[in-house]
């Protein structure tokens, strides 16, 4: 039986006992048993759960190993192909065709870059090529409401509950 059916029984139990419909005793004969199964489903969730969380440690580690490996080979391509632009114009070649690869310099396509002038001053820029993002400083705003001042535009909200396994 799911926990979600056991749930239901327990509640039905409990507003049949509110009714008067049975007898004390099968009451809390049935809601111990319905309790026993629901500490039973429990503990089997308590196995699956960890046994995932487990897994989840395992992927994270993984992930990191992969990451880094991915990072590492990234770095030799950069490197190679570092080489091989030096060694080509080293030589005042733009092109070099071999049996498989052609190897080309060429220039970037795209949007020309915005290189920024040595020692600009960023509030110097004029207003027209400014974009600007204003954030709420949270943690400033809580500590606010939190010594008691009070602001038209934000509150302290509750806690939300969390389920914790042991």
């Amino acid at each position: 039986m799911t926990l979600y059916a056991l749930s239901i029984q327990f509640q039905t139990i409990l507003e049949m006992a509110e009714d008067g419909e049975i007898d004390m005793d099968v009451v809390n004969g049935s809601l111990e048993c319905v309790e026993a199964d629901i500490e039973q489903k429990l503990d089997s969730y308590g196995v699956v759960i960890n046994e995932l969380s487990n897994d989840i440690e395992k992927i994270d580690k993984e992930i990191k190993r992969l990451t880094e490996r991915k990072r590492t080979i990234d770095n030799n391509i950069t490197r190679m192909k570092g080489a091989i632009k030096d060694a080509m114009e080293a030589i005042g070649k733009k092109k070099i065709k071999g049996d498989k690869f052609t190897w080309t310099i060429a220039k970037n396509g795209g949007k020309r870059p915005v290189v920024f002038k040595e020692g600009y001053n960023i509030l110097s820029i004029p207003e027209r090529f400014q974009d600007w993002t204003v954030k709420p400083d949270r943690e400033k705003i809580r500590e606010a409401l939190e010594s008691g001042e009070e602001l038209d535009f934000a509150t302290l909200g509750e806690r939300g509950e969390s389920l914790r396994l042991k």
